[in-house]
């Protein structure tokens, strides 16, 4: 696992067991609970962060453990969905969008929207076309190791280092899960660290307000809006305060 998903992933987890448990963990206790139950607990699989030692007293060190052991029982109880990044393969693209559905959402006009239905050429084709694109770097959004969405970086600009982010999730039954909120955090890990990027954009339909509120949940900052669409962009300086 990459640093950046390995960072995004233990995010997730502190969210998760401060609203389930109202207990804030660190990395710290993570890594003690990957250590002592396995990687597989915390749906994980890199390995384990070395943990330093040092002078603690007896009082620090029972409350540590008792806060491990609250981790440790919660993630046992609650199955936490490993999201995930993955290059495009055909193979994945043809899984993908057997179980793929238009939505209405992201249509300004409805008289464009229309049920889709599987065409094994089509999406052979548009694999092909996409691999080869200069502009974009896509992957597929993976959900315990099953693509459940697309996103991407397009427009790419490498002169004024900058690009565009783009998501589309499989059909309504991954919607309203975080899976979104999650790949987007991923994306812009990807952008920033790996790409080296200043700036992301993005944008939503009007009427979409699920996509507005995943943009806004991530840190995106509401830049305008016209006839259709909201516009919004992330900085590398907004990423690094986050990343503090």
């Amino acid at each position: 696992m990459s640093g950046f998903q390995k960072r995004v992933i233990y995010e997730q987890i502190k969210t998760y067991v401060l609203e389930h448990t109202g207990l804030k963990v660190f990395g710290l206790y993570i890594s003690q609970v990957k250590r002592k139950c396995g990687p597989d607990v915390c749906g994980l699989s890199s390995p384990s962060q070395r943990i330093p030692n040092g002078p603690v007293t007896r009082r620090r060190r029972k409350s540590n453990q008792r806060n491990v052991e609250i981790l440790r029982n919660t993630l046992r109880r609650h199955h936490i969905m490993e999201i995930s990044l993955h290059d495009v393969t055909l193979a994945l693209t043809r899984e993908y969008y057997k179980d793929f559905q238009n939505d209405p959402d992201i249509f300004m006009d409805l008289s464009r929207f229309a049920e889709y239905h599987y065409n094994p050429a089509v999406v052979d084709a548009r694999y092909h076309a996409q691999k080869f694109a200069a502009d974009r770097k896509n992957f597929f959004i993976m959900a315990d190791g099953k693509p459940v969405g697309e996103i991407c970086l397009k427009q790419i600009d490498n002169g004024k280092k900058q690009a565009e982010l783009s998501i589309h999730l499989q059909n309504d039954s991954v919607k309203n899960k975080g899976i979104g909120t999650k790949a987007e955090q991923l994306l812009l890990a990807y952008a920033f660290d790996v790409m080296h990027l200043e700036l992301v954009l993005a944008n939503a339909v009007l009427k979409n307000t699920r996509s507005q509120r995943m943009l806004e949940k991530v840190g995106f900052e509401f830049v305008k809006q016209d006839g259709s669409f909201k516009y919004y962009q992330y900085t590398r300086k907004e990423y690094e305060l986050r990343s503090q």
